[in-house]
């Protein structure tokens, strides 16, 4: 059974995803983990399962599940974080928007047991070559983090990263309490592992943008589901807090890296 199962949601993702597969690949064994890698394909229409064809053929540690119909990101992830065994399961996005070094401290930090959830932070690095490609996403994800702390009550930096990873059996029973199955989720699971009291710490990570990748953001429809989720959360949290619970804030990453590391 291996210590870490890395879950890799896939949609569209034909671009990039064998050079992506090829980085992280090196990264997990320079730290010499005991790893697999779970693809999920979630319908895709391109030549994404060609590629995870190829990718299986290739590589001993990978497993590759299909989606029979389009199920969403969030729900992708709950079956991939179900169908692993190994103590440490986590997801990212494959276009390594978290570079592969981060990827591996993430993993690190669970699998070392010095917190129960690892989720990267993301500070974007804005440049002129990029700035058109980035700037709105930007421009959401700084609005939604602002919106999100005001809403819910939160004190995390990031909620909505695509790369965390958890302890598999603490984590278990709080995948069952997620309501939204697609972009949602993420928010749903940090919220709900601080209302449980989970030890949860955000790791700052340059965001690296591919430019292979075409973007699957729809600006006016995501935002109006991200503000209606919000809403609807924060039901959730009025709830907590008029109970008398109270949210484990995010430990401070730099007494938690050296603590794993021994310093």
């Amino acid at each position: 059974m291996p210590e870490v199962s890395i879950i890799v949601p896939c949609y569209q993702e034909e671009t990039h995803l064998e050079n992506s597969v090829s980085e992280l690949v090196f990264s997990l064994q320079a730290f010499k983990f005991d790893y697999e890698l779970i693809f999920i394909d979630d319908n895709s229409i391109d030549n994404t399962q060609l590629s995870l064809q190829s990718i299986q053929k290739k590589y001993d540690r990978v497993r590759v599940l299909y989606n029979q119909h389009n199920i969403g990101r969030g729900a992708t992830v709950e079956r991939g974080i179900k169908e692993s065994t190994a103590k440490v399961v986590g997801f990212i996005d494959i276009d390594l928007c978290t570079p592969p070094v981060n990827i591996a401290m993430l993993i690190q930090l669970v699998l070392k047991d010095v917190v129960d959830v690892a989720t990267a932070n993301r500070i974007y690095k804005l440049q002129m070559a990029t700035l058109p490609f980035m700037i709105h996403r930007v421009i959401l994800s700084y609005g939604y983090r602002i919106l999100s702390r005001y809403f819910l009550w939160h004190k995390f930096m990031d909620t909505e990263t695509g790369a965390k990873f958890f302890d598999r059996q603490k984590i278990l029973p709080i995948v069952d309490k997620i309501e939204d199955k697609h972009w949602f989720w993420d928010t749903e699971v940090m919220l709900l592992s601080a209302m449980e009291g989970l030890r949860v710490v955000e790791m700052p990570t340059v965001y690296v943008r591919r430019l292979n990748k075409p973007t699957t953001v729809k600006i006016v429809k995501d935002v109006f589901l991200y503000l209606k989720n919000l809403w609807v959360f924060r039901a959730r949290t009025n709830e907590f807090c008029k109970n008398g619970g109270k949210m484990n804030a995010p430990y401070n990453y730099e007494q938690i890296w050296s603590k794993c590391s021994g310093e």
